[in-house]
């Protein structure tokens, strides 16, 4: 008989309050990971994710093309800006761009290094108009894309220490970069 106690009038079998715990925990399991992401997404609780490590620029500075050397047209550069007298940090910037253009290995033919402003040995030299020199730091270095766009930059530190961790970072930019890019 007790098989039709649980039986309403009209017919429906009526449900235990066990089984209603059960459906709301089920119920509750699947929608509150969804309520907290929409609401995590709506109030930015979370920074957005980001994998560069150098800064990105934007708006991205645009070189000129028509200046650059053939021997670098189309591919990605590693730019070291200098003065006519290389402080200590230039020496650093050109120290880290040879040390991550050797890293490269076998995507060494797809980048360059190049100075900006005077000319170093050992390294294709680019100059620009006073109007673009002025819109790159001494104390940063950038890369830029195969289409001229300068877009990440990085700061060159005081401690060699610190510089590795630099090149480090350029490094692991470089070859993310190179590894997604289609063109140069």
């Amino acid at each position: 008989m007790e098989s039709s106690d649980r039986i309403l009038a009209s017919g429906i079998p009526s449900v235990k309050p066990a089984n209603r715990f059960n459906m709301f925990a089920l119920l509750v399991t699947f929608l509150l990971p969804v309520l907290l992401a929409a609401l995590a997404f709506k109030f930015q609780w979370f920074t957005p994710a980001s994998t560069n490590l150098g800064q990105l620029l934007t708006p991205s500075i645009q070189l000129d093309k028509a200046s650059m050397p053939d021997s670098i047209q189309g591919k990605w550069l590693l730019i070291v800006p200098t003065k006519a007298s290389c402080h200590e940090k230039c020496q650093q910037g050109l120290y880290i761009s040879n040390q991550v253009h050797l890293a490269l290995g076998k995507d060494m033919d797809r980048a360059a290094n190049i100075t900006l402003g005077s000319t170093i040995p050992d390294l294709d030299s680019i100059h620009f108009s006073t109007q673009i020199d002025e819109q790159f730091s001494s104390d940063q270095l950038y890369i830029s894309d195969p289409l001229g766009n300068v877009i990440l930059t990085y700061p060159i530190k005081e401690t060699p220490e610190d510089n590795i961790l630099t090149a480090k970072s350029i490094l692991l930019d470089f070859k993310k970069l190179l590894k997604l890019s289609r063109i140069g």
